[in-house]
């Protein structure tokens, strides 16, 4: 048992080191990408982060520049195929064209597009891509491969913006990395902070079995019909409603059902109702109505089905 016990100890230990010496080994620049992405990652699905500032800054860094760095990387790991100026631009432009197709890939996924869904899929893609070009750098010879240290990192602007005595040089370097810095946070900040282009609250009557095509429409007087109410709020703002289903005639109707609901930003509540009919007749009116004294932009929807009633 102690023989047992020992062996498990030494491969965990040698697990542990083995897991530490690959990232030891690491390029200083693909360790900088994944902490950043992973970093990212939290700040954009945190609840109590992503409200933050933290949530574009780290947003300009993973849309803007990182995917394209990446792949760059994994694809041409030598530092013949670009230099570090052409890197930087290069990634830029490739930055954006990934995010499209990422993009494009995701609408059609359960999730659909939106901020959590495109940012973990640019994560994958980074880290995938980043351990990519680790091992290719590895396999590189040793002038081929690039070298990235905290020496580097302070002669980015430097290499950037070249010394030179040519003023005129320096002075369109200068104007093209701010147009493509600017360009790049102009992307990331309307990808990150997407503006509401319309208010409204979403409200629909299903059959029992969610669909639009098996709606109640021959009743038993004494027995119940079941339908599935939705409601979702898109006013960007709380609010309150008041859900009424009410059957009847052209000349009287009356409350079979009553409920109020409050639901936050993009809140939905949905849930199978029994509703019991107290009257007969033909062709009565299966009104829902919802109601908000909320200053929202939709105050007032009406459904209705048509159905009857027998004894």
């Amino acid at each position: 048992m102690k023989k047992k016990l020992s062996k498990t100890n030494d491969e965990q230990q040698t697990t542990s080191a083995s897991t530490f010496n690959y990232v030891s080994s690491m390029y200083l620049d693909i360790k900088l990408v994944i902490a950043i992405t992973l970093f990212a990652l939290i700040c954009i699905l945190t609840p109590t982060l992503n409200t933050t500032l933290l949530r574009p800054i780290v947003g300009v860094i993973i849309i803007s520049f990182l995917p394209g760095y990446t792949i760059l990387a994994a694809v041409f790991p030598s530092k013949k195929d670009f230099n570090h100026i052409e890197r930087i631009v290069f990634s830029l432009v490739l930055s954006p064209v990934t995010i499209a197709l990422v993009g494009v890939a995701v609408n059609f996924t359960p999730p659909g597009i939106g901020v959590e869904s495109i940012t973990v899929s640019l994560a994958i893609i980074v880290v995938l891509t980043a351990l990519i070009a680790n091992r290719r750098r590895h396999d590189l010879s040793t002038a081929e491969s690039p070298f990235f240290s905290l020496t580097s990192v302070k002669r980015i602007p430097e290499l950037i913006i070249p010394v030179s005595d040519d003023r005129s040089q320096k002075i369109v370097s200068v104007v093209l990395v701010i147009a493509i810095c600017a360009a790049g946070l102009s992307l990331t900040y309307i990808v990150t902070t997407p503006r509401p282009s319309e208010h409204y609250t979403e409200f629909y009557v299903l059959d029992q079995n969610g669909t639009t095509e098996n709606y109640p429409s021959t009743i038993k007087l004494g027995q119940n019909c079941s339908v599935v109410l939705g409601v979702r709020n898109h006013e960007y703002k709380s609010a309150t409603y008041n859900l009424t289903v009410l059957l009847g005639n052209d000349t009287e109707s009356h409350v079979i059902y009553a409920n109020q609901l409050n639901l936050g930003q993009d809140q939905k509540w949905e849930q199978l109702i029994e509703l019991k009919p107290d009257i007969t007749g033909t062709s009565l009116r299966l009104e829902f109505k919802l109601h908000s004294d909320s200053d929202i932009s939709t105050r007032d929807k009406d459904l209705h089905l048509w159905i009857t009633v027998t004894n």
